[in-house]
């Protein structure tokens, strides 16, 4: 079990205290902001956030641009894309207009993740 010394203020003087908290309780603790200020953990949140928007949703946009490429392809709208090839990157461009959803279990789950934010 993971031990931080914090220093505790008696009488403007400071004493060291043990922190028995574990590693997770310790990560649960840490703001979204502080991961997000951090870039290693940033990059691990943005890329959880991107994952899991390609497991979910990316794959129904592409079905719904090509549903309605097949219905109402015409000269205008779907010109250029008559194969139905450019439904991953319909899906891309709403991805980078919405804003992500973080997780932080995954540094709950291997509080290991997070440790570029106490350095």
């Amino acid at each position: 079990m993971p031990s931080i010394k914090k220093p505790k203020y008696v009488d403007d003087t400071i004493a060291d205290v043990e922190d028995n908290r574990t590693m997770e309780e310790i990560v649960r603790d840490v703001s979204l902001e502080e991961f997000l200020n951090c870039k290693e953990t940033r990059e691990i949140l943005v890329t959880e956030a991107y994952w899991k928007f390609e497991a979910k949703t990316k794959h129904k946009l592409a079905k719904i641009y090509e549903d309605y490429n097949t219905a109402f392809g015409n000269d205008t709208i779907f010109t250029k894309d008559w194969k139905n090839e450019l439904g991953d990157l319909i899906a891309d461009i709403i991805y980078d207009h919405t804003s992500d959803n973080f997780d932080l279990n995954i540094f709950y789950a291997c509080p290991e993740l997070a440790e570029p934010v106490f350095k």
